[in-house]
């Protein structure tokens, strides 16, 4: 098979389900996928707006352990490298925009993966002037899809705040709610 490894391992039949009825029965003006094994749930969506936080290049994590293990570890994860950046690309050019953790892991995605003009480094830290949060959700509906561990819900969330109050998300005030989805295997 050409599908990465890391697909399947992030499947849920049961989150599958709800994401599709919450597009079809409500209105989605924006679809936010946090990392690229969750966007196999939207990533076949065609007329709501999508957006991707790739954070980092996943299909590198694997080269590199492909790069540092003995066989047969290192064909499975070369293997599951290329698959994984053939997804990546795939993304890429489907989703609207793409954001990322920081400058340089904007800059290996566009070296080793696509370069596209609708990329964005949004850096993680602790800019409580930028990523002040808020009592009340602003307008706008989006489908927010991410695996939740341990400090990453922490990180989705102040990375949505950013999302949300982004050029492209005031102009999707029209609406008035957000729904917010995130799976996990540990």
């Amino acid at each position: 098979t050409s599908k990465p490894l890391t697909l399947p391992y992030f499947w849920s039949s049961a989150l599958w389900n709800i994401a599709q009825r919450k597009i079809q029965n409500e209105k989605i003006d924006l679809i936010f996928s946090y990392c690229s094994s969750m966007a196999q749930y939207v990533d076949k969506v065609a007329g709501i707006p999508k957006v991707i936080d790739f954070v980092d290049v996943d299909s590198e994590k694997w080269a590199q352990y492909a790069h540092r293990s003995k066989f047969p570890h290192a064909q499975i994860y070369a293997a599951e490298s290329r698959r994984l950046r053939k997804y990546e690309q795939f993304l890429a050019e489907t989703f609207q925009h793409a954001f990322f953790v920081s400058a340089q892991e904007k800059r290996d995605f566009e070296r080793l993966v696509v370069s596209r003009p609708n990329f964005t480094a949004l850096p993680n830290g602790v800019d409580r002037v930028l990523f002040h949060p808020t009592d009340a959700p602003a307008p706008g509906h989006a489908f927010f899809s991410a695996s939740f561990q341990a400090e990453s819900c922490r990180v989705s969330e102040w990375r949505w705040r950013a999302v949300r109050n982004s050029d492209s998300a005031r102009r999707l005030r029209s609406a008035s709610s957000a729904w917010y989805c995130g799976a996990t295997r540990h």
